[in-house]
């Protein structure tokens, strides 16, 4: 038993010496490798920090509205969710839901437009085949220029309030783009009367124009490519000095 236990000490042993050397030599790789680490972070670092303050800035406006409820849907409302091509809702919040989504509400807000982005029209005009109609102008202005189905979203929290995001290079735009979206579900419970409520909606953050840019984050760009740029660079002189040794 005397010698199982002095030969299992022995191994123990062995095993933290190799642990040991392990440790010091990749330490000592670490160190001898350390100005192409670090050359290699700055490097990734200095040109993220470059192309991000290359990027056009962006803003983000948001607002954020409580909805007057009322429980059982009217005749009104469920023929409007059918115009929609929605399925009927139980409630005026699945309704608003539906609009906030809809192509519909969408074109509303391009029309608008139209004088805004004149220049953009002629050549798009231009470079397509005829006939361009007006719903072609429309579907243009939403997806090219305000791009309403990739920089506008909303949520809904447990609380039922409703918040409104929409990104622009346009500060201005930005929040004017959601106070459109805030008329509209007004006018269509004017024009409609979806709700028994003349006042719909209580808005308890309107659309303000933003005091900072959203994107990009020039800082958070440059420290995270930093690092990436570090940890990709041990693991290079790791897989170097491996296959030196090998």
């Amino acid at each position: 038993m005397s010698t199982e236990t002095s030969n299992l000490k022995n191994n123990d042993a062995s095993f933290n010496d190799d642990d040991e050397i392990d440790l010091v030599e990749l330490f000592k790789t670490l160190w001898e490798n350390k100005k192409t680490i670090i050359a290699t972070a700055l490097l990734f670092a200095i040109t993220v920090g470059i192309i991000s303050f290359m990027l056009p800035k962006q803003y983000k406006s948001t607002a954020s509205f409580f909805i007057t409820e009322s429980d059982k849907p009217s005749s009104s409302l469920m023929g409007y969710a059918a115009m929609l091509g929605v399925s009927t809702p139980g409630n005026i919040e699945s309704l608003i839901k539906n609009v906030l989504d809809s192509y519909s509400i969408k074109v509303n807000i391009a029309e608008k437009y139209h004088q805004d982005f004149d220049d953009a029209i002629k050549e798009y005009k231009a470079s397509e085949k005829p006939p361009i109609t007006p719903a072609h102008i429309n579907d243009f202005i939403i997806k090219k220029q305000l791009k309403l189905d990739k920089k506008f979203s909303f949520s809904v929290n447990k609380n039922n309030l409703f918040k409104l995001n929409y990104i622009s290079q346009d500060k201005i735009q930005s929040k004017t783009i959601l106070e459109h979206y805030l008329n509209n579900i007004i006018e269509y419970n004017e024009s409609l009367e979806l709700s028994a409520e003349k006042n719909i909606i209580t808005i308890v953050d309107p659309p303000q124009i933003p005091l900072k840019k959203f994107k990009p984050k020039i800082k958070l760009n440059i420290i995270i490519s930093g690092i990436l740029g570090g940890f990709l660079s041990v693991i290079f002189v790791f897989i170097r000095s491996s296959l030196f040794k090998n």
